[in-house]
């Protein structure tokens, strides 16, 4: 493992039915500085998650009741934020392609070895924290663009304020003829809603000879 690896403040939580099996992962984890939680079965990882903040999942494929395609579903749901990594004796191509697209962090078949395990979880963490700060500044450029939109929404409005104060009629066209926008007393002229108006030229609205 990298030296600037990534080690979350919440635990990793392990969700299998073989005891041996959470034993193992939780130690090789925990002997590399990771928190971990140990779970059971579905349903106690589902109780974790309401708990407790949880950075990264490591779940078993198929489990009595609920199985770890079940959890993925559910994290997807409801804890977005949590990144999955399938661990899973099945080792077939299909199979994996079938988790990996349901958006989970990476894929460990059993019996597995402790780099293996590293490997994944790190680039697991890595992977959510790229994820996690391409979301915010999604967000951050989200904000950026409709904080200029809202003002220019508000000067619109007051534009329309003002044009439909006015009595007298006024319209714009493009180079075609094409109404673009008119006022209150101008739809009151031609008999017609703005709807109706807009998109429309004069020889659309008024018969020929007019």
């Amino acid at each position: 493992m990298s030296a600037d690896r990534v080690v979350p403040l919440t635990p990793i939580l392990v969700v299998d039915d073989e005891a041996p099996v959470r034993a193992l992962l939780t130690t090789i984890l925990e002997e590399c500085g990771y928190p971990c939680l140990a779970v059971a079965d579905v349903a106690a990882a589902r109780q974790a998650l309401r708990q407790i903040p949880i950075d990264l999942v490591l779940t078993d494929r198929d489990m009595p009741g609920e199985t770890g395609i079940d959890l993925i579903h559910h994290i997807k749901a409801h804890h977005p934020e949590t990144g999955v990594i399938m661990v899973t004796v099945i080792d077939d191509i299909d199979q994996a392609r079938e988790v990996l697209d349901l958006g989970v962090y990476g894929y460990i078949t059993k019996p597995f070895t402790r780099n293996q395990v590293l490997i994944t979880v790190e680039n697991g963490l890595r992977h959510r924290q790229t994820a996690l700060e391409n979301r915010h500044h999604a967000a951050r450029l989200e904000v950026l663009v409709r904080q200029p939109t809202e003002a220019l929404n508000e000067q619109l409005n007051l534009l329309r304020t003002l044009l439909d104060t006015i009595p007298a009629q006024v319209f714009y066209k493009d180079t075609d003829g094409v109404y673009l926008d008119c006022n209150r007393a101008f739809e009151e002229a031609v008999g017609r809603p703005r709807g109706a108006i807009l998109g429309r030229t004069a020889a659309d609205l008024h018969p020929p000879e007019l």
